[in-house]
């Protein structure tokens, strides 16, 4: 397989080890399956299931996310405290998804994705009207489900938060990292959005410092290291994080921190954050997020051994060598060669095809 651009080629010396998933009964797990969604009134749970993993809504409260298990993992639930949406009013009152005992929660289908809209208000801590409500809508999809809530507010409402995610992550989630949400305008080096920053909070250990940051971070990561974890990431319009309330960068808050009560790692991630002075919202607006968990098989994978080779001045990899290759197992060879680290001019440029004169020493190498 050529990958103009990058300067791959992928070559499978064992065809049969690569596609040894085909014919069996199961798919493998890198294939889209089909949910099983099953909803009880008797115990107010939205259930909905994959032979890897399981994600429960509670209909009695706001219709949040109560519990994701991985059938393979180890935690019974990876959320201490249900996935919550949060607004703090104009006097700093809580107003919470959790608060609607009776959201109105419906299910549809398209194809393999499972498709489930809550309405409900978010209300005081007693039960009592606010007048804000939100429209969520879930689309579980393969290993992750596509969030978005749709916000709508009084007129002249002014807030001090808005948290469209809010919750207590299980404490064996102790390993962390998070790809910042500044840009080079806040002197941000260029590219330092795509390297992650890593960090642990562990109850057991005091010196493990909380993260707190005004910029909502592009996505983070939290991992029980061999074992499992989740993701969380923002949508692809960024404009929803970084301006749309505040109308300024940095007006929002991430924290992640230690909790007691209940034991675990509080996550609140809030595009408007604003404790000393209320500010005015528009009458609708929209946030959309990803949350991802890993696909796992519950066993160890057989080894893949990959190796690599280029023109290499013209001395191209000989016919002995791929039988060696084959002989010790080798699968996978790619070729990698966009730098003229032999300093002849004679690399795969990006765009470029074909790359190299002798192309038919190239194609000799695929063929044999």
């Amino acid at each position: 397989m050529q990958r103009i651009g990058l300067g791959f080629c992928v070559l499978g010396l064992l065809a049969a080890g690569v596609l040894a998933a085909e014919g069996t009964a199961q798919p493998p797990r890198t294939w889209p399956q089909a949910y099983v969604v099953q909803r009880d009134e008797t115990s107010g749970v939205l259930s909905l299931r994959t032979p890897y993993y399981t994600v429960e809504q509670d209909l009695r409260k706001g219709g949040v996310v109560s519990r994701i298990a991985l059938v393979h993992g180890k935690a019974a639930n990876l959320l201490v405290r249900p996935m919550e949406t949060r607004i703090r009013d104009a006097q700093g009152a809580v107003l919470s998804d959790l608060a609607d005992s009776a959201p109105v929660v419906t299910h549809s289908r398209d194809g393999l994705n499972e498709i489930v809209t809550v309405q409900c208000e978010l209300k005081h801590t007693d039960g009592r009207a606010s007048g804000f409500r939100v429209k969520t809508t879930l689309q579980y999809r393969w290993g992750y489900v596509k969030i978005r809530k749709e916000f709508s507010a009084p007129a002249g409402a002014r807030v001090r938060e808005v948290s469209p995610m809010v919750t207590v992550l299980s404490p064996s989630l102790a390993h962390y990292g998070y790809r910042e949400g500044l840009t080079e305008e806040e002197g941000a080096p260029p590219f330092s959005f795509g390297s992650n920053r890593w960090g642990k909070l562990r109850l057991s250990q005091p010196s493990d410092r909380p993260l707190q940051t005004r910029h909502v971070p592009r996505s983070m990561i939290f991992a029980d290291p061999g074992v499992e974890g989740l993701e969380w990431f923002v949508g692809s319009d960024l404009w929803q994080w970084d301006l749309q309330l505040a109308g300024r960068r940095g007006q929002g808050r991430c924290v992640l921190e230690a909790s007691k009560a209940p034991p675990g790692l509080a996550l609140s991630l809030s595009p408007l954050w604003s404790p000393e002075q209320a500010v005015a919202v528009p009458s609708r607006w929209v946030l959309d997020f990803y949350v991802a968990f890993p696909i796992l098989e519950g066993h160890a994978h057989r080894p893949w051994l990959h190796t690599t080779f280029n023109r290499n001045r013209g001395q191209w990899v000989p016919e002995e060598t791929i039988r060696a290759w084959a002989q010790k197992g080798i699968q996978t060879v790619h070729c990698h060669n966009d730098g003229d680290y032999y300093g002849d001019g004679l690399f795969w440029r990006d765009g470029s095809y074909p790359p190299y004169p002798d192309m038919d020493r190239y194609d000799k190498v695929l063929i044999d």
